[in-house]
């Protein structure tokens, strides 16, 4: 439970109700299949049709809803990652593209890239 709980964490998966759907639906699947236990591979099964419509959709990932979903399961259950190192390597990732970004660009930034940690999508409001 933690190890989904970690995956929706980092699809940035608002409250529990993605964490109680993978749950509930892999303990049904594990049962339907007429078993007692859900295995790591009941939850790859079906992690994606729980969560690939709850992530937040971005027109400029090129991963969206499902793979990116997927992708995330095998970092956390597969290759066995913790939440802090797989922070570690998104930090890594947004700084290096930052730095190319700046060097295309002379090392000037737009105001429109000036949104004091957003994330893509997000709107400050109206001051």
């Amino acid at each position: 439970r933690v190890k989904i709980s970690t995956v929706c964490s980092l699809l940035d998966i608002d409250g529990i109700r993605g964490d109680m759907v993978v749950v509930r639906t892999a303990k049904a699947f594990a049962a339907f299949d007429g078993r007692n236990e859900v295995t790591e591979d009941d939850v790859g099964r079906i992690i994606g049709l729980c969560l690939g419509h709850r992530t937040r959709k971005d027109p400029l990932d090129p991963l969206g809803g499902v793979q990116k979903v997927n992708a995330v399961f095998r970092r956390i259950f597969k290759d066995g990652l913790t939440y802090e190192a797989v922070k570690g390597m998104q930090a890594k990732s947004e700084a290096k593209k930052e730095d190319k970004e700046t060097k295309e660009d002379g090392g000037e930034k737009d105001s429109s890239e000036q949104r004091s940690g957003l994330k893509p999508g997000q709107w400050r409001g109206l001051k």
